[in-house]
C-alpha cells in the first residue's frame, strides 16, 4: 500500500499534469466509497472524479508511473454491484459526477456516443423523444451508469430478445493500462488496411490466444442466454471474418482497461405493450410453466415468489399496482407470480399474441397450478407492476427479525429447461441450512435471483457466505450453468477457474497480462497477470457486519437504520422529479444522499467504541453533522428507500447525542421555542407582520436567528367554528352530524384562508364543524434533536387528540405532514402503535363525494394544477389520486405534476445556512414545471406555496380552490 507521503506526491503531479477534477480523501468521503451493494467493506486511500476524458488517461499515467508504490486504480460507476466489482483499499476513478453527458448522437444510424457516467433512465430519457431506447433494462436503471453496465456486461428483464450490453456496443474508447488511448472496434480479420486491424501490438497477440482455443471454448462455454462473462473469449470471434474484443472489454469489470467513451447502437421503442401476470398455487410448478410459455414468443418473463408478493403489500409500491393485484381471491394461496411481457408496433401484433398466450394457458392452467390470469394494456400500469418487479431486491432487503435477504449468490444462470430441477436442488441446499429465502427474476433466461436471509452481525452467519458460496457454484456448474449471469464476478474470482476449466484460465491470465502487465486495473478480482498468483478470496475482504459488531448493542439499536442500509443507491437516482433525495441530486455530493449518510453514521458509531484517532473521528464527525445539517427531513427516503432507511429519524437522534458534547447555537435555541413564539405572534398579527417585515428585524432575524423570508401571520378573524375546550366537550351532544378538525398551530398562526375553507365545504354538506384547541405538532423539536422535548410535547398531543377521539366524532386533518406524525414520529418516540385514527382531508371529501350527488360548478375551464407536497408523492401516495377523484367527481380535470421536493421541506428553506441550497433544489424542477403551468396551481403544502410565493408565484391550497367552486 502506498504511503501518506506519497499519495500527497501523487496528488502534487496529477494537478501539475493539468487533472481538472476533483481528488477526495477525506476520511468520510472514502468511508461513504467504501461499500456497494456487496456485503463486503473497503477503505480506499482516495476518489478521484474526472472533470474532462483526458483527466482519465492522466490518473492512469500517474498511477504507473508510480506503480513501485503500490498505486491501483478502480473504475467506479453507480456504485450498484453485488460482488466488490467496484471496491477498492487503493484509488477509485468516479466518472458519475462530472463525465455524465451524451456526446453525440446519430438519428439516421441510430447510434449515441456517451460519457461512461452517463446513467441509463438518462440516455433513455435523451432517446425518448426519438422513439428509440437502450434496451437494456436494469433494475437499478436510475443510477446504474453506462461504464458500470459495460463492465459487468449487464442484462436484465427482456434479455431473451435483447441480449446483454455487449451485443449493441459500436465501438468503446478506452484507456490503456500505460495511459494511451484504444478504439476498441469490430475488426476485419482479413482487411490489412483498416485502422485498428488485428495487426495492432496488443489486439493480435490477444486473438492467437483466443484463437488456437476455439475448440475448448466451444466445449466449455455454455449455450444459453446468459453464458460466462468476464473475459468473453467465445463471441470475441465470429463466423464472419471478425474478431471483436469489445465482447472482451464487456465484462472484464475494468480489469483490461478504462472506459472513457462508448458508442451504443440503440433500436426503436416498442409502441405497444401487454403484460399478462399469471399466478400460482405451486412455486416449481410455475418455473416449470416457463417452457411452454415461451411458445408465444413473448419479449421477458419474470417470476416473483409468494414472499415478495407479501412484502410489497406492506410497501409504498402497492397503492399503484393495487387496483390489479388487490382484486385476487381472498381463499388464494398463492405462491408464484410469472409476469409476461410482449411487446409489438400495432394493437393487431398485440391481440394475435394475446390470442396466442391464451391458447397456451387453456391446454396448460390445470397441469401447471394455475390460479387465474389478468392481462394488462393499460402502459401506465404495467409500468406500476414493472416498478414492483424492481422493487423486489429492495423488499428482499428489509430486515426481519434480524436477517435480511443478503446478496452473494443471487445471479446464478442455467439453461432454462434445467431450470426448475436446478431451483429444487437449490432451495433444498438452502432447507438444510435452515434459511428463510426470496426468490424471483428472469425465468426466460434461466436466472432466478436468490438472497438468503441472513444477520451478519452473527459470526456463525458470516461463516455460511463461504459455505453456500462453494455449494452453490458446484450445483450451477452440475446443471451446465454459471455462479455470475448476470451481476458479474467481484470478489467471486476464485471461481473462475471451475467455470473456464484448466485449459482457458491460463488464456485469461495471459489475455490479462497482455492489457496489464503490472496488475493495476481493479487488481486481484477476476484473474491475475501470473497464471501461479491467485486472485482474492471471498472470505479474506472484510464484511460490513463483521465492522458493525463493533458498534455497542444498545447504538446498534438506536441506529439500525444506518446499519440497514444495504447501499443499493436507490438515493442516487437520476431522475429530478423523484423526490429522494434533494440534497444529493442538488450538490452531486454523495455525503449528502441517504446512503452516504448511513455510512457515516455507521462508522461514526463504530469510532466512538474503538481505538481510532481522535482526530480522525473528530473529523468524521463534524462531516456527519454538516452532511445532516444539510438534510431537509422531508422524509423522502422512508418510503422511497427500498430499506425504509428514515435519515430524519437517524438525524434528529445524532443532533440529540451531539449536542450532549456540543454547545447549540442560538438560531437552534430559536428552533426549539419557534411554536411558542408564533402562538404569541398570531394574537397580534398586524403588529408581528411589521416587527418581521422591517429591515431591522430583518437583520436579526437572518444574523442571529439565521432565518430569512418568514411567512406573514394571518390576518386575525373569527372562524365560523367552536373550539372544543374540555368544558364544551362534556356538554357535546351524540349522535349529530359533525366532525372535528384538528387545528394545527402553524396553519392557525399563517394559513387561515385554508382552515375557513375546509370549515365552509364541511358545513355545505351538512356537518357541524369544531375546532380542536391548538395543536403544537412538535415537529421542529423532533427535527432539530430536541427529543426529550419532543417526546413530552408528543404526550401532550396525544392526551389531547385521545379526549377528542372519544367523543367518537372522525378528526380530520388538512396538513399531511402533522397528520402523518401520528402515524411515523409519535409512534416511534413513544413506541406505541396504532395510537388515534386521523382521516385526511382529502379522503373524507372523497368519501362525501361518492355518497352524494353534486351539481358540477359553473364555471369549470380553466386549467387546473396541482403540485402534491413530497410527503404526499412518497409516504401518502393515495393524496394526489384522492384530490384527482374528487374533482372528476365535480366534472372538473385536475392534473397532477409529482415534481419532486420544493426545497423548503418546513423550516429547512427559512434557515440562512440552507438558503442557497434551498433556492438550488427549487430551480432544478418546481421552477421550470411552475413556469410552464398555465391556469390555476394548486399546492396541498403550505411551505410549498411559502417557496413558491418567494419567487413570484401565486399558488392556493386544494381546499381554497374547491370552495371557490362549490360556494360561489
Amino acid at each position: 500500500m502506498p504511503l501518506i507521503e506519497d499519495f500527497i506526491q501523487l496528488k502534487k503531479e496529477l494537478k501539475l499534469a493539468g487533472f481538472k477534477g476533483d481528488i477526495e480523501s477525506s476520511y468520510a468521503e472514502r468511508i461513504v466509497a467504501s461499500t456497494d451493494n456487496s456485503i463486503y467493506q473497503l477503505t480506499p486511500e482516495a476518489i478521484l472524479y474526472p472533470q474532462e476524458l483526458d483527466d482519465i488517461n492522466r490518473v492512469v499515467s500517474s498511477v504507473i508511473k508510480h506503480r513501485q508504490k503500490g498505486f491501483s486504480l478502480c473504475a467506479r460507476g453507480g456504485g450498484t454491484g453485488t460482488n466488490g466489482q467496484s471496491l477498492s483499499d487503493n484509488l477509485i476513478l468516479d466518472c458519475s459526477r462530472h463525465l455524465n453527458k451524451v456526446i453525440d448522437f446519430d438519428l439516421e444510424n441510430q447510434t449515441v456516443s456517451v460519457q461512461p457516467g452517463v446513467v441509463l433512465d438518462q440516455l433513455n430519457y435523451f432517446l425518448k423523444p426519438y422513439g428509440l431506447f437502450f434496451p437494456i433494462d436494469i433494475s437499478s436503471s436510475s443510477r446504474a451508469t453506462l461504464g458500470g453496465m459495460v463492465a459487468t456486461d449487464a442484462s436484465g428483464k427482456g434479455s431473451l430478445i435483447y441480449g446483454k450490453t455487449s451485443n449493441h456496443i459500436v465501438n468503446l474508447d478506452l484507456v490503456l493500462a500505460d495511459g494511451s488511448d484504444y478504439r476498441c472496434k469490430n475488426i476485419s480479420l482479413l482487411d490489412k488496411n483498416q485502422s485498428n486491424t488485428i495487426n495492432s501490438n496488443l489486439i493480435k497477440p490477444v486473438y492467437r490466444l483466443i484463437d488456437k482455443q476455439s475448440d475448448e471454448i466451444d466445449r466449455i462455454f455454455p449455450d444459453m442466454n446468459r453464458g460466462l462473462t468476464g473475459y468473453n473469449l467465445k463471441q470475441c470471434i465470429s463466423q464472419n471474418g471478425f474478431f471483436n474484443p469489445c465482447y472482451l472489454i464487456a465484462g472484464s469489470e475494468g480489469t483490461l482497461a478504462i472506459t472513457r467513451q462508448i458508442t451504443l447502437r440503440v433500436i426503436p421503442k416498442p409502441t405497444h405493450k401487454m403484460l399478462t401476470v399469471i399466478f400460482y398455487d405451486n412455486f416449481l410448478r410455475g418455473l416449470e410453466h416457463v417452457q411452454p410459455l415461451l411458445d408465444s414468443q413473448p419479449a421477458a418473463i419474470e417470476m416473483l415468489d409468494d414472499k415478495i408478493l407479501k412484502l410489497a403489500r406492506q410497501d409504498s409500491i402497492w397503492i399503484e399496482v393495487k387496483s390489479v393485484l388487490d382484486k385476487l381471491p381472498e381463499d388464494a394461496d398463492i405462491k408464484a407470480a410469472n409476469f409476461v411481457e410482449h411487446v409489438g408496433c400495432s394493437e393487431e401484433e398485440l391481440k394475435q399474441y394475446q390470442l396466442d398466450i391464451q391458447k397456451i394457458l387453456d391446454k396448460t392452467t390445470s397441469s401447471y397450478s394455475v390460479i387465474l390470469h389478468k392481462v394488462e394494456m393499460d402502459p401506465d400500469k404495467i409500468l406500476s407492476l414493472w416498478n414492483l418487479r424492481k422493487k423486489a431486491v429492495g423488499l428482499l432487503g428489509q430486515s426481519q427479525n434480524g436477517k435480511r435477504g443478503i446478496a452473494f449468490v443471487e445471479d446464478t444462470a442455467v439453461p432454462p429447461q434445467n431450470l426448475a430441477s436446478y431451483v429444487t436442488s437449490f432451495k433444498q441446499l438452502l432447507d438444510d441450512n435452515k434459511l428463510n429465502y426470496g426468490m424471483y427474476g428472469h425465468a426466460d433466461a434461466g436466472v432466478l435471483h436468490v438472497r438468503p436471509s441472513l444477520n451478519l452481525l452473527q459470526a456463525t452467519d458470516r461463516m455460511l457466505i463461504r459455505k453456500i458460496s462453494d455449494q452453490v457454484a458446484l450445483l450451477a456448474k452440475q446443471n451446465g450453468g454459471v455462479l455470475w449471469g448476470e451481476h458479474g464476478r467481484g470478489f467471486r474470482g476464485e471461481y473462475t477457474a471451475l467455470f473456464f476449466g484448466e485449459k482457458l484460465y491460463p488464456v485469461l491470465c495471459s489475455i490479462k497480462k497482455l492489457f496489464d502487465p503490472y496488475n493495476l486495473l481493479n487488481p486481484q478480482k477476476l484473474t491475475t497477470p501470473d497464471v501461479n498468483k491467485k486472485v482474492i478470496a471471498l472470505d479474506a475482504i472484510t464484511l460490513r457486519g463483521e465492522l458493525d459488531t463493533q458498534i455497542k448493542p444498545n447504538d446498534q439499536a438506536d441506529y439500525a437504520g444506518a446499519l440497514s442500509c444495504n447501499g443499493n443507491g436507490a438515493c442516487y437516482n437520476w431522475k429530478l422529479d423523484e423526490t429522494m433525495c434533494p440534497s444529493y441530486k442538488a450538490t452531486r455530493n454523495k455525503l449528502y444522499s441517504p446512503k452516504g449518510r448511513a455510512a457515516m453514521l455507521r462508522e461514526w458509531l463504530r469510532l466512538k467504541n474503538s481505538n481510532a484517532s481522535t482526530l480522525q473521528f473528530k473529523q468524521l464527525e463534524q462531516q456527519l453533522f454538516n452532511s445532516l445539517q444539510h438534510c431537509l427531513s422531508c422524509k423522502s427516503c422512508t418510503s422511497s428507500c427500498p430499506l425504509k432507511v428514515d435519515i430524519p429519524e437517524l438525524k434528529s437522534r445524532f443532533l440529540s447525542d451531539w449536542y450532549q458534547n456540543n454547545s447549540r447555537r442560538f438560531s437552534s435555541l430559536f428552533n426549539r421555542y419557534f411554536e411558542s413564539l408564533i402562538a404569541i405572534g398570531r394574537q397580534y398579527p398586524q403588529l408581528s407582520n411589521v416587527l418581521i417585515q422591517n429591515k431591522h428585524s430583518k437583520s436579526f432575524l437572518k444574523n442571529i436567528a439565521g432565518l430569512n423570508n418568514l411567512p406573514k401571520f394571518s390576518i386575525r378573524h373569527k372562524l365560523n367554528a367552536p373550539v372544543l375546550n374540555q368544558q364544551k366537550l362534556k356538554t357535546l351532544k351524540t349522535g349529530e352530524k359533525a366532525v372535528i378538525l384538528l387545528c394545527d398551530n402553524y396553519m392557525l398562526s399563517f394559513d387561515r384562508k385554508t382552515l375557513q375553507a375546509c370549515i365552509n365545504i364541511l358545513m355545505k354538506f351538512g356537518y357541524r364543524v369544531y375546532l380542536s384547541e391548538v395543536i403544537r405538532n412538535g415537529k421542529l423539536l423532533h427535527v432539530k434533536g430536541y427529543r426529550k422535548e419532543f417526546k413530552q410535547q408528543s404526550k401532550k398531543v396525544l392526551l389531547q387528540t385521545k379526549l377528542l377521539a372519544n367523543t367518537g366524532l372522525p378528526l380530520i386533518s388538512i396538513e399531511t405532514v402533522s397528520r402523518l406524525m401520528f402515524e411515523i414520529e409519535y409512534p416511534e418516540i413513544l413506541q406505541q402503535k396504532n395510537i388515534i385514527k386521523i382521516h385526511s382531508i382529502e379522503s373524507f371529501l372523497l368519501n362525501i363525494l361518492q355518497q352524494n350527488q353534486v351539481p358540477p360548478p359553473v364555471n369549470n375551464n380553466q386549467a387546473i394544477t396541482l403540485l402534491p407536497h413530497c410527503m404526499e408523492q412518497t409516504t401518502a401516495k393515495e393524496s394526489s389520486q384522492q384530490w384527482q377523484a374528487i374533482y372528476e367527481k365535480l366534472g372538473v380535470p385536475l392534473k397532477v405534476i409529482n415534481a419532486g421536493c420544493c426545497g423548503m421541506s418546513g423550516m429547512f428553506g427559512h434557515e440562512q445556512e440552507n438558503a442557497l441550497l434551498s433556492e438550488d433544489i427549487f430551480n432544478l424542477v418546481w421552477k421550470p414545471d411552475l413556469y410552464s403551468i398555465d391556469g390555476t396551481v394548486l399546492m396541498s403544502g403550505f411551505s410549498c406555496r411559502c417557496q413558491s410565493e418567494n419567487h413570484q408565484i401565486s399558488s392556493i391550497h386544494p381546499l381554497v380552490h374547491l370552495a371557490a367552486l362549490l360556494l360561489p
